[in-house]
């Protein structure tokens, strides 16, 4: 009977001694809390600063891991608390994969700060971001490829389409840039452009629109100003493949005057939802480019490119097709493309030969210098070949016409020149070339029956030579006025 009082009583202190060291454990749990609820609020209360610089590898493996994205921080990562919480980069790289070369973009200091409570409401409010000394380098490789990196923009957009319900709409309405710099490299044919703006300011957000100006300067011993001025669709347009999102893009300057339109759209997100691969490759753009009076003798200086001249240029190009190769854009586009040039001190005296015979220059005579009036090409652009619709290039004493096509996946050409002179000419010598083999190394070939037919031609003219003069098949002298009329008559359209 006492050794079965005394088990009871000790199954009674066992559990009561459990139930007062459960307890001291709430207790010490809630006081913890308690701490760290008062430590996270004097942190909030008095903008505590803590530093993860060392935890910079960890962060830049983590976001590849995750996005595929290669970024590398080499310098300091602080986070301020508080209403309004600051995060702090400096040293910021992004760049190709196993690339100790020049970075795609990097920035020498970031500012990222946002309000905190904004996280638990119905929008995210970005109050600021600033970076200063910001590096954007596109590099033109072999075969028109960039130095993109290795961002699977395709699968971002699927990640948005798939999650913008989901997503917390966020309002970016102070964005700025200071000395940012846009470098565009050639290394192959040694050129470089170097494009530094002050400062831009923009704004973007998930349902409202981007825009963007600023105010530059294109480098060189006579530097002048250029501004940008970008505006487009809110952010979520971007990401749903059943929206278009379109951009319009203008600079303008001194030296010319250019506007961009860019429009990204897809399928019907809900009729494709089961099939990501193929959203993605029912992702298109369209991207229309107009230039107007472009003074490209300082561009080209720029570039490096010497004893250029100098003259004006106008474009027009349209081009759509698949986001499926950003390093390749022009292999999986169709359109057009279209230019015209007017050289203001480019001699044309050595290339008057093909057309002016020795006697044109006995009795007429060639005292003053021919110079080149125009240039004008036309392209339509399939399955990665370019194919002229018109090629033309005036000069004060001929016109050479040509035709062809350009194979932009293997680099080769073939395209046929002929060359026409503006006077009389009883001794013909215009005859047809043809340019083949690749672009890097082309071949100059004589078409055969061109040679018949101008010592046809020759003869003829020998044995009639008042016949020329009935035909009076004579051109002006300039042509330029031709080339901008045949632009401006036809919309873009370039004719012979």
């Amino acid at each position: 009977m006492n050794s079965g009082a005394k088990l009871i009583s000790g199954a009674t202190l066992t559990k009561g001694a459990a139930l007062f060291i459960g307890k001291r454990i709430v207790q010490a749990l809630l006081i913890l809390l308690l701490a760290l609820l008062l430590l996270v609020a004097l942190a909030f209360a008095f903008n505590l600063t803590i530093k993860l610089t060392r935890f910079a590898p960890y962060i830049s493996e983590t976001i590849e891991s995750t996005s595929g994205v290669n970024i590398h921080i080499d310098g300091e990562i602080l986070f301020t608390l508080g209403s309004t919480t600051e995060v702090n980069i400096d040293g910021f790289r992004w760049q190709q994969r196993d690339s100790d070369k020049l970075p795609f973009l990097q920035f020498e200091r970031g500012v990222f700060s946002f309000d905190f409570w904004s996280l638990f409401g119905r929008q995210i409010s970005i109050e600021k971001i600033a970076l200063s000394t910001v590096d954007l380098n596109l590099v033109i490789k072999k075969g028109m490829k960039l130095n993109i990196p290795e961002l699977d923009l395709m699968a971002l957009l699927e990640w948005i389409n798939h999650r913008a319900d989901e997503l917390p709409p966020f309002i970016a309405e102070d964005i700025e840039l200071k000395q940012a710099s846009l470098t565009f490299l050639v290394p192959e044919k040694n050129l470089k452009g170097d494009l530094v703006f002050d400062h831009i300011d923009a704004s973007w957000g998930w349902n409202s629109p981007l825009q963007l100006f600023g105010d530059g300067v294109l480098h060189d011993d006579d530097p002048y100003p250029i501004s940008i001025a970008l505006k487009g669709d809110p952010f979520k347009s971007l990401g749903v493949a059943s929206k278009e999102w379109t951009t319009i893009f203008n600079i303008a300057g001194n030296q010319a005057d250019i506007a961009t339109t860019l429009t990204l759209t897809g399928e019907d997100a809900h009729a494709l939802e089961e099939d990501e691969v193929a959203l993605a490759k029912n992702r298109t753009y369209a991207l229309a480019v107009e230039v107007n009076q472009l003074q490209y003798g300082k561009i080209l200086s720029n570039l490096g490119v010497e004893g250029a001249g100098h003259g004006h240029l106008n474009a027009h190009i349209f081009l759509q097709g698949m986001l499926t190769n950003l390093d390749q854009p022009l292999v999986s586009s169709t359109g057009t493309i279209e230019l015209a040039v007017w050289p203001s001190e480019l001699r044309a005296n050595p290339l008057d030969f093909w057309a002016i015979n020795i006697i044109n220059m006995l009795l007429i005579g060639l005292s003053e210098d021919s110079k080149v009036n125009c240039a004008v090409a036309r392209f339509n652009l399939t399955d990665s070949i370019l194919t002229s619709e018109a090629l033309i290039f005036d000069t004060s004493r001929l016109r050479v016409y040509g035709s062809g096509n350009i194979n932009l996946l293997s680099r080769e050409i073939d395209i046929w020149i002929e060359a026409k002179a503006k006077q009389l000419q009883w001794l013909s010598k215009d005859v047809p070339v043809r340019l083949s083999g690749s672009i890097d190394n082309p071949k100059i070939e004589l078409k055969k029956m061109g040679i018949f037919k101008s010592a046809v031609k020759s003869v003829v003219n020998f044995t009639l030579p008042l016949l020329p003069v009935l035909i009076n098949d004579t051109m002006e002298s300039d042509g330029s006025k031709d080339c901008l009329m045949s632009m401006q008559a036809n919309r873009g359209r370039i004719k012979e």
